[in-house]
């Protein structure tokens, strides 16, 4: 498309300067001349035309310079125009804020500048605002860092945990962990403890080991830290109270009792696979966080559910 108009000015301006130029060359070649001045003739009339061409090119591009700089000149001024129309406060105000800026030593302190086009006086929160959803945006992730420096608080807190080493009699130990710490862990700080009286936690792997609480296997993945915030429950008591009283269960009721829960066993796989049909580890089952755990018990007479 553009070459298409290059040739055709080329061609319009060949047709007002060319026959000019062919008449002055015919003009000093009439009649007989000697070939040296035909020659020479004939080279000022090529460079007489190629200086018109140089000089209908500068003259474009004045054109063009000139046409630019007047549009960039009417946009100024328009948008000057437009700008004066959206401005709320009147020219005396202006000239006081003027006035007062001249007189003030410190410079006023940064404010955000009023958007062009929109009233102070109207509600506008149920629209898209780009500055207030910043703030929020801000605002949700100070909130994000304070809850994972306060969660990281907690889980570094110790926590004490009385459990029962169980092969069929129980032998209660105690044992701190912190609340951030898994299952897993636990039961390798048992086998720790463990490992010099019994012959069987010595040669035993932390993965064999279990830790029943409320008649529940909980998982090696399982953290404190999610049982107690969440206040998990058991099947006959909170998963979260590490607090220890006697299992009333073998004394009288299994549906009641006090407000503490009962210590946590720890045995080996082994152990309950052959006596998972006999009291207490018949009542075992896998801990799964999907299933409540809702059936109704009491605490000194007061039904629970």
């Amino acid at each position: 498309m553009s070459s298409s108009r290059k040739d055709t000015s080329l061609k319009s301006f060949e047709a007002a300067t060319l026959p000019q130029a062919e008449a002055k060359f015919a003009n000093d070649t009439v009649g007989l001349v000697p070939h040296a001045a035909f020659v020479n003739s004939r080279a000022k009339a090529v460079e007489h035309t190629a200086k018109l061409q140089q000089q209908e090119k500068q003259q474009k591009k004045e054109s063009l310079d000139r046409q630019r700089i007047n549009d960039k000149r009417r946009r100024e001024a328009l948008l000057k125009k437009r700008q004066a129309k959206l401005t709320f406060g009147s020219d005396d105000e202006e000239d006081d804020d003027d006035d007062d800026d001249t007189t003030r030593a410190a410079p006023p302190p940064a404010e955000k500048r009023q958007r062009l086009g929109f009233c102070p006086g109207v509600e506008t929160s149920f629209l898209p605002d780009r500055d207030r959803e910043a703030d929020e945006a801000a605002l949700r992730e100070q909130l994000k860092q304070e809850y994972a420096l306060e969660t990281a608080r907690v889980k570094a807190e110790p926590l004490d945990i009385t459990y029962s080493y169980w092969d069929g009699s129980g032998h209660r130990r105690r044992v701190s962990v912190t609340k951030g710490s898994t299952v897993g862990e636990f039961l390798a700080a048992c086998q720790a403890q463990l490992k010099g009286d019994f012959r069987a936690v010595r040669s035993a792997r932390v993965e064999s080991l279990m830790y029943v609480k409320e008649d529940l296997i909980l998982p090696h993945h399982v953290t404190f830290f999610d049982l107690i915030s969440n206040k998990a429950r058991g099947k006959s008591g909170p998963l979260f109270h590490f607090d220890v009283h006697d299992d009333i269960r073998l004394l009288n009721d299994a549906t009641r009792e006090k407000e503490e829960s009962h210590a946590g066993k720890v045995c080996d796989r082994s152990w309950y696979e052959r006596n998972k049909h006999i009291f207490p580890a018949s009542r075992w089952e896998t801990f799964d966080e999907r299933t409540g755990y809702s059936a109704p018990y009491s605490i000194h007479g007061h039904v629970v559910r």
